[in-house]
C-alpha cells in the first residue's frame, strides 16, 4: 500500500523489505518524482547507498548492495543509461568517467547470469 503512494510497484515491496529492512521509508524520501517507476525507485536505491552505505561506482551498488546483476540483470540493463547519469550528478563524476564506468558494468552484466528472483 505504501508503495502505491509513491507510484512504485506493488511486486518490489518484498525485495525492498529483504534488501533493506526498516530502512525502506529512507529509500522512498529518495525516490524523484519523475520517470518510470521502476526508474525511479532504482535511483531512489542508488542514492540511499550513496548517502548512507558508502556505494563508490555504479557497479558496486548493482553487484554488492542491490544485487541486481545477479538477480534482475534484464531490469538492470535496461535501466543502465539512465542509473549512470543519475550516479554521475549524484558522485559528481565526469562525463568520461561516468562513459568508462557504464561500459565496464555493461561488459560484467554480459558475462554474467541472471538467478532471477526479484518480482518486477
Amino acid at each position: 500500500l505504501l508503495l502505491a503512494e509513491y507510484d512504485l510497484p506493488q511486486a518490489r515491496a518484498g525485495y525492498l523489505v529483504h534488501v533493506y529492512g526498516k530502512q525502506v521509508l529512507e529509500i522512498l524520501r529518495l525516490v524523484p518524482p519523475e520517470g518510470s517507476p521502476e526508474l525511479r525507485l532504482a535511483v531512489g536505491e542508488l542514492a540511499f547507498g550513496i548517502a548512507r552505505e558508502q556505494v563508490s561506482t555504479l557497479e558496486d551498488w548493482a553487484v554488492r548492495r542491490s544485487g541486481r546483476l545477479y538477480f534482475d540483470r534484464a531490469a538492470l540493463d535496461e535501466l543502465l543509461p539512465a542509473l549512470s547519469l543519475a550516479y554521475a550528478e549524484l558522485a559528481g563524476e565526469s562525463e568520461e568517467v561516468r562513459e568508462g564506468e557504464l561500459s565496464d558494468l555493461r561488459e560484467l552484466s554480459r558475462r554474467h547470469y541472471d538467478f532471477g528472483g526479484i518480482p518486477a
